[in-house]
């Protein structure tokens, strides 16, 4: 039995897409999951399967002693996909057997006022093949009222954390910055963590013991947010440096402190002493070896970097540790031949750190760090680096996943309105990036992809395309108001695509761990939010995933977006605006 289903695109081409009926039935449900039974045969073993937990019968082909499986389809599985058909970058979805829904996908209202700004052909909007992706639905969002004790932190009006703003030193970790770094003071509330000790080369002291299991189940988790090639994990390349050099354990303890800083009386101070003792003898050591980078220095940084994301901290601080990092990458290529996995991972880690913050950074990206069009194209080869051969291409992408282009975009584009007002060239590179976000392409999955990988990880890849399109959007969003600075959020398309934006990130699952990578996204579509149940919805994911993950920064965005939206209902010309106001953003950082 064939059956179609309809595809609206960028424009509103529909397609009529041929699929056979069962196509995107896969052995996982939320609902109406049957137990699992494994093969029963001593051997060969069914390696798949074992891996998409299917029954398996098996039969000997009489001939060189072999056997064969034969695959039992799991008929009575009920579920309820949602079905991506990307074409061009264009992420349709619908349920199966369910109505698309009122909310239209693409908007064509914009284009007479785009067009005279870009020139775009429609080919270039519908050529190229449909991609097809299934996801399933996620259990749907409670509806919870947002806490009525207010936000975890409160940030005092938009003063930022009390610190020095005039740092003229050439060297970020210098140590005429070290009070500076040592200067945030944004706390998070967070849940006890409890888990084994022991961890060799860890003192017999009970608070190193408590430190190093919560780097190790607590703070590695969270910024390994995709699901990856193992060998590929932050687990795999920061942990092994751990016997490179003394300074790592201390560096694990400090970001251990930082994951638990508000959850034991006095371990906020022990988290930003060890913090500060970190970045003196980093200092000192980087001092000594200059030009001579080693991967545990990288590391290092890198660690300090995602460390703030947990204690929370100002633009400024983030800018220093990022440009100490980019520094020893530079340091590390040169001494190096090729690229290595390390590398790669350092790179990926860096880029998306520095993208999500320039939008906030203001000036301070400016004094540190390069423009993320001078940045990408140096690390262009380092990108596309894949020494593995996976089922699924993003899954050799550790940090970024899908997302590899779209996070590029935000980065361009977050730099261009630190540019603001734009002027012709620049206009011109934010046209060229908005045609951009239309012709995003993903690569096609392994036919035999869900078999090899099993259920529940080939849906965490597809999740990752998932949040591709949310960060894809969300770079219209802001290129468009970039483009036409009058453009207001009631305008129709924008509430269109705020509205996809939102059906999108109902789609993830609560508990994933990609929620961490959409601060940026967040932001983005909170600041065009003007329906009450949408606010909720994001103000409630902020706070959950913030708790979840120990997030300081998402508390951050939180809290500004209440402040904005509190404005914005006394003044209709705040809102949206306040995207342009570098004092007013430069008070969080993502």
């Amino acid at each position: 039995m064939i059956e179609s289903h309809v595809c609206m695109s960028g424009i509103g081409v529909l397609e009529s897409i041929p699929q056979i009926n069962g196509r995107y039935l896969s052995p996982y449900t939320l609902e109406g999951r049957r137990r699992k039974i494994k093969c029963n045969e001593e051997k060969p073993i069914c390696f798949g399967c074992t891996k998409s937990n299917l029954q398996c019968r098996w039969r000997s082909d009489g001939n060189d002693g072999t056997s064969q499986s034969l695959h039992a389809n799991e008929a009575n599985v009920v579920k309820q996909d949602v079905v991506y058909y990307i074409d061009n970058g264009h992420a349709s979805f619908k349920s199966e057997g369910a109505p698309m829904g009122n909310v239209a996908l693409e908007t064509t209202l914009l284009e007479p006022v785009l067009d005279p700004v870009l020139e775009i052909s429609r080919e270039d909007y519908i050529s190229g093949s449909i991609q097809q992706f299934t996801l399933q639905d996620s259990v749907p969002l409670p509806a919870h009222p947002i806490p009525s004790t207010g936000p975890l932190v409160s940030l005092e009006g938009f003063e930022p954390p009390v610190g020095n703003p005039a740092t003229e030193s050439c060297d970020p970790v210098s140590s005429e910055n070290i009070q500076l770094i040592g200067s945030s003071a944004v706390t998070l509330g967070t849940t006890p963590l409890s888990g084994p000790s022991g961890w060799m080369g860890v003192s017999e002291m009970p608070e190193h013991s408590v430190l190093m299991d919560s780097f190790f189940g607590g703070f590695l988790p969270s910024v390994s947010p995709q699901f990856c090639d193992p060998r590929l994990s932050p687990s795999a390349v920061f942990v092994p440096q751990f016997v490179a050099d003394p300074l790592l354990k201390e560096v694990f303890y400090a970001c251990g402190a930082a994951y638990l800083s508000n959850t034991v009386p006095g371990m906020r101070e022990l988290a930003q002493e060890k913090y500060e003792q970190c970045l003196m003898q980093f200092s000192h050591r980087v001092d000594q070896s200059v030009g001579d980078a080693q991967d545990w220095m990288v590391a290092v940084a890198l660690l300090l970097c995602l460390r703030d994301k947990f204690i929370g901290t100002t633009p400024e601080i983030s800018a220093i540790h990022l440009a100490k990092t980019l520094r020893l990458i530079r340091e590390l290529r040169k001494s190096t031949e090729g690229v290595s996995v390390n590398l790669k991972v350092f790179v990926e880690s860096f880029l998306f750190n520095y993208s999500v913050m320039i939008i906030t950074g203001g000036e301070s990206v400016s004094k540190f760090l390069p423009s993320p069009f001078e940045i990408f194209d140096e690390v262009r080869s380092i990108l596309d680096y894949h020494p593995y051969q996976c089922p699924v291409p993003w899954m050799e992408n550790p940090v970024f996943g899908a997302a590899t282009k779209t996070v590029e975009i935000a980065a361009k584009s977050s730099w261009l309105l630190s540019q603001y007002p734009l002027n012709d060239a620049d206009m011109a590179l934010a046209c060229n990036l908005l045609s951009e976000t239309y012709k995003i392409r993903y690569p096609p999955m392994a036919p035999d992809a869900e078999i090899r990988l099993g259920s529940q990880s080939y849906f965490m890849l597809q999740e990752s395309v998932t949040v591709s399109e949310i960060v894809r959007h969300s770079c219209q969003l802001l290129l468009m108001r970039l483009i036409i600075p009058n453009l207001e959020s009631s305008h129709i398309s924008i509430k269109q695509k705020v509205a996809l934006i939102y059906d999108m990130m109902k789609g993830l699952s609560e508990d994933s761990p990609l929620w961490v990578i959409l601060g940026w996204s967040m932001m983005i579509t909170g600041l065009n939010s003007i329906q009450p149940d949408h606010r909720s919805f994001l103000i409630h994911s902020l706070y959950r995933c913030a708790s979840k993950f120990h997030a300081a920064f998402l508390v951050q965005i939180a809290d500004f977006l209440e402040k904005v939206w509190i404005a914005n209902n006394d003044s209709q010309d705040f809102g949206w605006s306040v995207i342009f106001d570098k004092k007013l953003l430069s008070n969080i950082c993502i």
